[in-house]
């Protein structure tokens, strides 16, 4: 290949970096919004709403193979 083909060829690849963060290292801080242990559910809270999940399952099931018919 020619000098001049080959200075052809280089201009038309692209030389730039991929991104890696141009704006400076990224800081991390604690977002606003984290459940911390005073603001999570009760354990009571999180085993009623397990059984009403659990309940609603189960009923749409028994609908579903005919053990209720509604």
């Amino acid at each position: 290949m020619s000098t001049q083909a080959k200075q052809r060829n280089s201009s038309r690849i692209d030389k730039t970096k991929p991104y890696d963060g141009a704006d400076g290292p990224k800081v991390t801080r604690p977002a606003d919004n984290v459940m911390t242990k005073e603001t999570e559910p009760s354990w009571a809270f999180g085993l009623a709403l397990g059984t009403v999940f659990l309940a609603i399952n189960f009923f749409v099931a028994a609908i579903y193979f005919g053990i209720i018919n509604p």
